[in-house]
């Protein structure tokens, strides 16, 4: 198996077609290197907040609400690319609000025969919880694709080793870990979590960070 990893550039877009065309790219680049996985980092859905106005964007919670509308074509787009390039996509994930109206961080991984599943962040950084008031989610889950059975950690979920545990025993051979950091210090303490994780569970762990 050959697996793209993202390390995505966060651009100021014009408009979701601007966005659609930036994924079309990235995702038809990789396929024809031969990748037959292909992740995207934590949070680079955020860049469809740059389609916003200036003072919208500026209040974090409504900033959050408004980007909702998107999510629908976000995920469309992705599953469509799955299916129509015959690759798997763990999209970037997405502040996903839930019918109580409480948030979780979702990554969706959508496969080539048409299937969208998610997983939803473990651990929450107090960042998130405290400020964009994105709550945990209790359940871990592994997936079947074409060529392997893979998990995800987003992120911070990749510091904690019982995590990586419960995947592993639970049959998944490669861990799956997009990231969102602010500085170097950061993206390399995820880096040193994903190896010791790839050590003390003898698998592969892909990880896929923002940049800028």
């Amino acid at each position: 198996m050959k697996a793209a990893l993202c390390r995505y550039p966060i651009d100021r877009l014009e408009n979701f077609d601007a966005w659609l065309a930036k994924l079309q790219r990235l995702t038809s680049d990789a396929a024809a290197a031969g990748a037959s996985l292909l992740v995207f980092p934590e949070y680079a859905a955020m860049e469809l907040t740059s389609f916003q106005p200036d003072d919208l964007r500026a209040n974090l919670h409504a900033s959050i609400a408004d980007l909702q509308q998107w999510r629908d074509p976000f995920l469309a787009a992705h599953s469509h690319l799955a299916t129509s390039l015959g690759i798997t996509i763990l999209a970037a994930s997405f502040p996903w609000r839930q019918p109580d109206g409480s948030y979780t961080n979702r990554a969706w991984l959508c496969t080539p025969d048409g299937q969208s599943r998610f997983q939803d962040k473990i651990q929450m950084t107090r960042f998130e919880r405290e400020q964009w008031l994105i709550s945990g989610s209790r359940s871990l889950n592994v997936f079947d694709i074409p060529g392997a059975r893979v998990g995800i950690l987003i992120c911070y979920d990749s510091e904690f080793p019982l995590l990586a545990r419960q995947l592993t025993e639970a049959g998944a051979s490669i861990l799956l870990v997009p990231s969102c950091t602010d500085t170097d210090a950061g993206y390399h303490r995820v880096r040193l979590s994903c190896r010791a994780r790839a050590l003390e569970q003898q698998c592969f762990v892909l990880q896929a960070p923002t940049a800028g």
